[in-house]
């Protein structure tokens, strides 16, 4: 039995509902007058490609060279690349890392900021310590992204990877990631490359403007997301899961004023379905790190270590989601950028549907 197929078998309702949809995301059936059109993802990515900020290369379609290309499975299993190597060649390597994105004095003054944070105003003890318990009670943790940059992903996770010495528990770690993203390289590597050594990743499929204009087929964005909630809920059971995302599903828009420069700052709004993601996490905790025009230095926030069922005690998902992103990340990058930040609450926007539709 192929590997395919095994992965078929995991998930039988879903496989004979949908069947397996990767070929409508990545290939254009060639037809009458259909030659120069391009398949969703391929038109995507050209879309991508074109802007002024574009930093990442595309991938051909090659699930051969790259089976994360498909649809099935849904996550990415984590990848120790050096399993002989030593805990302390293996962390030098991801410091090294650390420092060429960061540079060698941010790099060390980050890392001390990180291991000297404390949990929370309340709670004094160290978060590093806090987190790594965590995982060895099987508590989930839910990791929140600004998404100001594309790095910024990858340099928080790599941060603790190292001050927790996660490398023991890299099945435990996690982030989720667009399956878009399996079409694109970073510094002439697949980007699911850079991650994995860290930690598995989960694949969605954001239903957007973008891919609505892209014609992402509905059904395998259904088909896709339901895998996604499948395995997460699988590894959510399992406990200790400390998952990175940017609830936002994009970037942080940089909108440029008459002169070139920031103007201000836009979040992209937040979906239901991914301020509900919170419900099922023990902990929630925001970063943000960015280089500051205002201090010439790159930065990084930490915010506090929330309970999650605390929390919903007195707030919906929707209004934790609002709380981390209108509060402790907007005011974050406010404050680094010394521009305005605009954001607005998924609960302002659900109530005013709310209203819309009793009028109809």
């Amino acid at each position: 039995m192929s590997e395919i197929q095994q992965e078929y078998d995991k998930y039988p309702d879903l496989y004979g509902r949908y069947g397996d949809l990767t070929e409508e995301l990545h290939v254009l059936p060639m037809g009458p007058g259909e030659g120069e059109e391009l398949s969703p993802y391929d038109s995507w990515l050209n879309d991508m490609s074109s802007r002024e900020d574009a930093q990442f290369e595309t991938i051909p379609f090659n699930p051969t060279l790259h089976p994360e290309q498909r649809m099935y499975p849904p996550k990415l299993e984590a990848k120790d690349q050096f399993p002989d190597v030593p805990d302390w060649v293996y962390y030098a390597g991801v410091n090294v890392k650390l420092v060429q994105s960061l540079g060698l004095r941010a790099f060390f003054r980050l890392s001390h900021q990180l291991k000297k944070q404390p949990v929370s105003p309340d709670d004094p003890s160290p978060l590093v310590e806090r987190l790594v318990t965590d995982q060895l009670e099987g508590k989930n943790t839910l990791v929140v992204s600004s998404h100001h940059t594309f790095t910024e992903m990858g340099i928080v996770k790599a941060m603790r990877f190292c001050a927790k010495k996660d490398r023991p528990r890299i099945d435990q770690e996690g982030m989720v990631m667009s399956r878009l993203m399996t079409r694109q390289q970073y510094m002439g590597k697949p980007i699911v490359d850079h991650f994995t050594p860290m930690g598995g990743i989960y694949f969605t499929y954001p239903i957007s403007e973008s891919s609505e204009r892209h014609k992402v087929p509905i059904k395998a964005n259904a088909l896709g997301n339901a895998l996604f909630k499948r395995v997460l809920r699988a590894d959510l059971a399992r406990g200790g899961l400390e998952l990175d995302v940017a609830l936002t599903g994009k970037q942080i828009i940089k909108v440029k004023g008459e002169n070139g420069g920031l103007d201000h700052s836009e979040i992209p709004g937040i979906t239901q379905t991914s301020a509900r993601m919170i419900k099922g996490f023990h902990n929630v905790i925001a970063f943000t790190q960015l280089y500051s025009p205002v201090t010439g230095r790159q930065e990084m926030d930490i915010g506090q270590l929330h309970d999650v069922q605390e929390l919903l005690r007195t707030n919906s998902p929707e209004d934790i989601a609002d709380m981390l992103y209108g509060g402790e990340i907007a005011s974050s990058i406010e404050r680094y950028t010394g521009k305005e930040v605009r954001y607005r609450k998924l609960s302002d926007r659900l109530g005013r549907q709310a209203i819309e539709q009793g009028f109809k």
